[in-house]
C-alpha cells in the first residue's frame, strides 16, 4: 500500500483525459483505502459492546468518520447506539438512531461534530485512543427484528 500519493506523478497514459489508466486508478484507490481501518458486520439486536477495531501496539488512533450501510433488514426500533472506546463505547458519538434504515440500499455517514457554535468557535475536544483501546458500538435499544448492518471505520493510525 502506498504511504502517500503525489498527484504530479499520476500519468494519463493512452486514455488521455477520458480516464486514468488502470495502474493509476489502483494507486489512488490504495491511497484512499488506507484510511479505512475496519469493516465489520454488526448484529443490530445485541446490546453488549461489539468490537469494530482495536488500536495496535505502538500506535494511537484518531477516528474521522463511520459509514454505515446495507442493513440486511429494517432497523426499525434501533433508536440508541453509541460509538467509541471504553466499556460503553460512548466517548465519540452517543444516542445515534438507525431506525430510518429500512431498505437494504440505505447508508449514512457519521462524523464527530467539530465545533460548538460561536463566536468564538470552540473545537470539540476528544481524547486520542491509545494501544489496546477497543473501539466499538454499543446498541442500547436494538432493532425490533433480526438485522445486521455493515460499519466501516475511518481514521488515522499514528506512531505513538
Amino acid at each position: 500500500m502506498a504511504n502517500n500519493l503525489i498527484l504530479d506523478d499520476v500519468t494519463y497514459g493512452t486514455t488521455g483525459w477520458n480516464g486514468l489508466v488502470q495502474s493509476n486508478f489502483e494507486a489512488i484507490e490504495d491511497f484512499i483505502n488506507q484510511f479505512q481501518l475496519a469493516s465489520v458486520v454488526i448484529d443490530c439486536q445485541i446490546t453488549t459492546k461489539q468490537t469494530i477495531f482495536t488500536v495496535p501496539t505502538g500506535k494511537v488512533f484518531i477516528p474521522t468518520k463511520l459509514i454505515i450501510e446495507r442493513p440486511s433488514a429494517s432497523l426499525a426500533g434501533l433508536v440508541d447506539a453509541d460509538f467509541g472506546a471504553g466499556a460503553g463505547a460512548d466517548d465519540w458519538l452517543q444516542q445515534i438512531s438507525l431506525a430510518a434504515f429500512t431498505a437494504t440500499t440505505d447508508y449514512g455517514v457519521l462524523k464527530q461534530p467539530e465545533q460548538a457554535a460561536g463566536p468564538p468557535i470552540v473545537l470539540t475536544k476528544k481524547t486520542i485512543n491509545v494501544a489496546t483501546d477497543v473501539w466499538g458500538i454499543k446498541i442500547n435499544t436494538g432493532s425490533t427484528g433480526v438485522a445486521t448492518v455493515t460499519v466501516h471505520l475511518f481514521g488515522f493510525l499514528i506512531d505513538a
